[in-house]
């Protein structure tokens, strides 16, 4: 018999099979992965304008507003004001653009690049203290700042 999907969000997949019910725990892939859905059962991606939102709760929540500021002022930290998809300088003489990519990098691992000109230990790691889909909204906070 073939085994049937049951999706449960946020926790990956529980497939059980029919002859013996052995379940097995499939995990979504990739950073803010969905479970797959039900056959006939659609899930939405929450709206980029909801995802700004809850990044605007995430940013408050968090404190980021007391080193970054949107305004283009800088301080003791980068002002997050235009910096998506643009060249940042690092205190090592290198650049990296501003992607999804290097932001998740900034908030989950400070200490791996660090921008020319501020404290090094300024930054703490979000690491444990952020979930996965709240970090995916404040990415989209960031990129909405122009």
């Amino acid at each position: 018999m073939k085994p049937v999907t049951i999706a449960i969000i946020f926790a990956g997949a529980l497939s059980l099979s029919c002859n013996g019910l052995s379940p097995t725990v499939e995990e979504p892939e990739g950073p803010g992965a969905r479970p797959p859905a039900r056959s006939g059962v659609t899930t939405a991606a929450p709206s980029e304008e909801a995802l700004v939102a809850r990044g605007m709760e995430v940013f408050a929540e968090n404190g980021c507003e007391l080193c970054h500021s949107i305004d283009g002022s800088e301080d003791s930290a980068p002002s997050l004001l235009g910096i998506w998809n643009t060249e940042r300088l690092m205190s090592d003489g290198s650049t990296v653009r501003a992607t999804e990519d290097y932001f998740y990098e900034s908030v989950l691992d400070p200490q791996a690049r660090l921008v020319r000109g501020y404290d090094p230990e300024a930054m703490p790691s979000y690491e444990d203290l952020i979930e996965d889909d709240d970090l995916a909204a404040l990415a989209a906070y960031v990129r909405s700042l122009r």
